[in-house]
């Protein structure tokens, strides 16, 4: 059953390599808790009931793709698509 945890638009879903239950998820206009919002990526170490902010940005991003592999499974990549910094 899905139940909402979060909002926002996710844009991308990665699996840990060795671990499916940490799962990321790449999502834009995440609602963060002082009411502004943010680009960035999430992390959930018990299958999607619980995520918690692992990056931000606040540089209106309109795409963002997430990865992992399998040689350095503790690596997130994380591609916006767009010529902007991230810090």
């Amino acid at each position: 059953n899905w139940k909402k945890t979060k909002s926002g638009l996710p844009t991308d879903l990665a699996v840990h390599p060795n671990k499916p239950n940490i799962l990321y998820m790449a999502m834009l206009n995440v609602s963060a808790p002082d009411g502004k919002y943010f680009d960035g990526v999430l992390r959930s170490i018990d299958s999607g009931e619980t995520w918690e902010s692992i990056y931000s940005s606040k540089n209106d991003l309109t795409n963002l793709k997430i990865a992992t592999t399998k040689s350095a499974p503790e690596n997130v990549y994380v591609y916006s698509g767009e010529n902007k910094q991230f810090g």
